[in-house]
């Protein structure tokens, strides 16, 4: 493996392994080097190879066997794969169709999550909440887009609709170098409370609206406004 050269360390140790699994170098089910040689073979420190699989792992991408390694996972989608690797160079039409794309699926998905999580999800779901606030409050940013990505995924899981929480993975996963890019504020925290709170509630109407602020709150950030024809 070549050297990483990015700033974003983690990240781009994560778009090296997407890449070779979506080039065939590593196959379904195959076994990642050790931490330590992966960091030894990239230049890089093993707490980033480490907080690289972690968040792979949270996407559904490998998956982290206690005694026995890493692995890519058996259901790896190759074409969510090759997207996030070239992620950065998506057009502002695409970034806008994703952010469509994902309008539709966590509206469902949170109308799902609302009638059938259970206590065990939403506790999940509050934890991954508490611990943005505790990132936020602490200006942790590596921290908070972890607890992000496991309040997004949790609300996900809830629904238990394995379909539709595999798709949810694969839109995260292809906006995910431009969510590295997206300022948190302390609305955007309030906005993710607030769709914890429907949640809770299992207000579906109070649900989605929160889900579609906080949509178009990534959307500010990531893709410029439309200019008139």
């Amino acid at each position: 493996m070549e050297p990483i050269q990015r700033a974003n360390v983690p990240q781009a140790i994560a778009d090296r392994i997407i890449e070779l699994i979506a080039r065939g170098e590593l196959g379904l089910g195959d076994q990642l080097p050790s931490q330590r040689e992966l960091a030894k073979q990239l230049g890089v420190g093993v707490s980033s190879v480490r907080e690289s699989l972690q968040s792979l792992t949270a996407l559904g991408l490998v998956q982290m066997q206690p005694g026995r390694g890493t692995f890519v996972s058996e259901s790896f989608d190759g074409v969510a794969g090759r997207y996030a690797a070239v992620a950065p160079l998506a057009s502002t039409q695409e970034l806008r169709d994703l952010l469509e794309a994902r309008q539709y699926l966590d509206t469902a998905v949170i109308e799902m999550a609302c009638r059938r999580a259970s206590q065990g999800d939403l506790a999940a779901i509050r934890s991954a909440f508490e611990d943005m606030q505790a990132a936020a409050a602490a200006g942790d940013m590596a921290a908070l887009e972890r607890a992000d990505l496991a309040f997004h995924l949790g609300i996900a899981e809830a629904a238990h609709n394995d379909v539709m929480a595999h798709l949810i993975r694969s839109v995260v996963n292809l906006i995910s170098n431009q969510i590295h890019a997206t300022p948190f504020s302390l609305a955007v925290i309030e906005e993710h409370g607030q769709v914890l709170e429907a949640l809770e509630a299992r207000d579906v109407a109070k649900a989605k609206e929160a889900v579609m602020r906080v949509i178009a709150s990534s959307a500010k950030h990531l893709v410029p406004p439309e200019q008139p024809a």
